[in-house]
């Protein structure tokens, strides 16, 4: 496993640079990563962006030079050009981009922010983060909150309204639509997600993690207990461990307590999951 001089695992952020600067910057300053992946049309996607895509994309990347916590300016700060508009080839670069990071550290984490690029990227990032991979470490996409906005409030109507005062936003006019294809991605078990938030839940309430037969009795009040071949405690226990904790601790939904090494933490991964999936079991 591969750590900084804090002990902390190795972390990578992607991220997209369209129109935005403080959305990529910011979030980079935070996170602190050893390498830093900036997906641009640096070329522009047509003759009168090319250079406005261009200048933003090197502001980032001066200021991303500037950072002391990245080592190798040169080889740590990598530019990506790519078209902003294409879902597919988005999402083919994302991929590859984690790939490549978990064949050098199968342990790092990888940070990808889903806000500071094209509604194509921000799929196909989302998509991505979503994808079962063969490393070891940890996908986190993340999202940027606006603070406060570079336009004024006087000044809204000046930029966002024609001239006739009829609200219309920044875009002219449009192109056709173009379908994004449709890539499945498998819900969770029922059953896993349902056991996991009574887990979470007497974790919270009783300030550390509940015990086997307590978790095995409640599974079987709540209708989720279904072996019919473990007929003493031992063997339940044995098929409680395969069946619910074996598979969470897989799935990146729980990790072992570091205080206490035989019980478990649901992870923030875990608790998105709970607050996502069948919840009117609550």
């Amino acid at each position: 496993m591969n750590m900084d001089e804090s002990g902390r695992k190795n972390r990578v952020v992607i991220s997209a640079v369209v129109f935005e600067t403080i959305k990529v910057l910011d979030p980079i300053k935070f996170y602190q990563p050893m390498r830093i992946h900036l997906l641009a049309s640096i070329t522009g996607d047509d003759e009168k962006t090319k250079d406005i895509y261009k200048e933003f994309h090197n502001h980032v990347r001066k200021k991303c030079n500037e950072f002391d916590f990245i080592r190798d300016k040169e080889n740590d700060i990598k530019s990506h050009n790519i078209s902003m508009r294409k879902f597919t080839p988005l999402l083919s670069k994302i991929i590859n981009i984690i790939e490549n990071e978990w064949k050098k550290d199968h342990s790092c984490e990888i940070y990808v922010n889903i806000t500071s690029g094209t509604p194509e990227y921000v799929a196909a990032a989302t998509l991505a983060s979503m994808m079962s991979y063969n490393g070891t470490g940890e996908i986190i996409p993340f999202s940027v909150d606006i603070d406060s906005y570079t336009i004024p409030p006087e000044k809204i109507r000046e930029v966002y309204f024609d001239d006739v005062g009829t609200p219309v936003g920044i875009t002219k006019t449009v192109k056709n639509p173009r379908i994004i294809p449709v890539y499945p991605v498998n819900k969770p078990e029922e059953r896993l997600i349902r056991a996991l938030r009574i887990f979470d839940k007497k974790t919270t309430e009783k300030k550390r993690s509940p015990s086997n037969t307590e978790m095995i009795c409640t599974l079987k009040e709540k209708g989720l207990w279904k072996d019919h071949l473990a007929k003493n405690d031992s063997g339940e226990k044995v098929h409680y461990q395969r069946s619910f904790i074996d598979k969470w601790k897989n799935l990146k939904w729980i990790v072992q307590d570091e205080s206490n090494n035989k019980k478990y933490l649901v992870t923030l991964l875990g608790k998105t999951y709970i607050d996502t999936f069948y919840k009117d079991d609550s």
